[in-house]
């Protein structure tokens, strides 16, 4: 195999991925328990200060936040990291395709903002071919893209966000039930980072069948 095809890099990088997933969703439950044990009990120690009616309330809220900000802290943080693999991914590809086709052009001579708008540019315009990607994968990556800059720019928050970025989320939303909208923010469920990464592995894996397929190494080098 071609020491050069970035095969290899992509899959450890992956399984780091999906280990630190299992992780994340199995402690982030504790974390939530533990972190409303220790404010339960703060505002237990006010007890005598507030009537038994405004303590009720307060836990009753403290947990309703709990149950919201530590998820959608460590979830989006998920989102984030799955993004940044798939970016740092899709470099590595097009700097192989780059060498192979012995090309001046580079993906950062491109001017489309978006990573994969570009890559998928860059490919076609290096190989003669769009990247052979079935159309569900490359509409859950679109997703996930548009997941991933509400996230980095506002931390989940509608209220700022560009009217166009807000208008794709709200597509996204109306057609994947892992998320949805409440109040100004969005929220994930588990079940999105899960789709999410199952479908930038089998993005991903298209992807790699399709160049290493171009591009076979001579007989001389089996």
């Amino acid at each position: 195999e071609d020491a050069e095809f970035p095969s290899l890099e992509i899959a450890v990088r992956f399984v780091s991925l999906r280990r630190y997933l299992d992780l994340l969703l199995e402690f982030v439950p504790h974390i939530q328990d533990q972190t409303l044990i220790r404010f339960k009990s703060e505002i237990e120690g006010r007890a005598g200060a507030i009537t038994a009616e405004e303590l009720a309330d307060e836990i009753e809220h403290t947990k309703s936040m709990i149950e919201d900000l530590i998820p959608r802290n460590f979830y989006g943080a998920f989102v984030l990291a799955l993004f940044a693999a798939l970016e740092q991914s899709v470099l590595e590809l097009a700097r192989y395709v780059k060498k192979r086709e012995a090309s001046p052009l580079s993906l950062g001579d491109l001017r489309e903002p978006a990573t994969i708008k570009r890559f998928t540019l860059y490919i076609s315009t290096l190989m003669g071919v769009d990247p052979e990607v079935p159309g569900n994968l490359a509409a859950e990556v679109r997703a996930l893209q548009i997941v991933r800059n509400v996230l980095a720019h506002a931390n989940g928050s509608l209220i700022d966000q560009p009217p166009d970025r807000r208008t794709e989320l709200e597509r996204v939303v109306e057609s994947c039930s892992d998320l949805k909208i409440e109040g100004q923010r969005l929220v994930i469920y588990a079940q999105f980072l899960r789709r999410s990464l199952a479908a930038v592995d089998s993005y991903l894996d298209a992807l790699l069948q399709q160049i290493d397929n171009k591009y076979p190494l001579p007989s001389s080098a089996l």
